[in-house]
């Protein structure tokens, strides 16, 4: 079974007070697509990617997919007014591919810059086993449901709440399946796993631990970089 990668490159800088797309906001010099771009493009068990993104931005794409050597993408899509819209833009764009059922549609965002070959790899083999699957981190908090007057309803149990992150993996059929549900209730999800989840589908959880963050702020960036040190001083140790 083939393993498609889309990867969502359309996200705006507005939290990060920047006038610049999201994923090319630098880290350590280099754009945030950049680091999943590499993961995918030396992970084994992809076939190919499709990056989804506003035209205006494949400009500053180019230069880094040739710098890279980066052969595995095989097509740029533009990306649609919402998220869900984006992605679907590009499982449409997989059907040049002849992708077969049981094919593994693995979902990213740039913003995940800090994903690692294991995590990629532990997500593919819960989707194959489950049909569908998801990056997630345990929640630290506690957690409460809040009326809108500020009075708190109840308290969750935590050790049932997890953060949703990606990658997230589903079967290719069944990821056609979802789309094609939520198009035509009008249902917008907030993430990919929320859809198969619609038609009876329990997706399985993958614990991506707390370094596998999304960058959103500012703040972010600082906290990045201190992950991706102790990285670099743990493979120098290893060696």
């Amino acid at each position: 079974m083939a393993v498609h990668v889309i990867l969502g490159g359309g996200g705006s800088g507005t939290r990060m007070k920047s006038a610049v797309n999201k994923s090319f906001i630098l880290l350590e010099g280099k754009p945030l697509i950049v680091y999943s771009l590499h993961v995918f493009q030396h992970h084994p068990q992809i076939t190919n990617i499709i990056v989804v993104m506003q035209k205006d931005w494949v400009q500053e794409l180019m230069p880094w997919i040739n710098r890279l050597g980066l052969t595995k993408i095989k097509t740029i899509v533009e990306g649609g007014k919402e998220r869900q819209d984006s992605i679907r833009n590009g499982l449409d764009a997989l059907v040049s591919f002849n992708p077969n059922p049981e094919d593994i549609v693995l979902v990213h965002n740039a913003a995940n810059p800090l994903l690692t070959n294991e995590l990629v790899s532990e997500c593919i083999h819960a989707a194959r086993e489950n049909k569908a699957s998801v990056a997630a981190y345990r929640i630290k908090d506690t957690v409460k449901r809040v009326q809108p007057d500020g009075k708190i309803i109840e308290t969750l149990k935590r050790s049932e709440l997890w953060g949703m992150q990606t990658p997230q993996c589903i079967q290719y059929a069944l990821f056609v399946r979802a789309h094609a549900k939520a198009q035509e209730d009008g249902f917008l999800g907030t993430d990919d796993v929320q859809l198969v989840e619609r038609i009876g589908i329990q997706p399985l959880v993958v614990d991506c631990g707390y370094e596998n963050i999304k960058i959103t702020t500012q703040e972010d960036i600082p906290f990045a970089e201190r992950i991706l040190q102790k990285r670099k001083e743990a493979a120098e140790k290893s060696k």
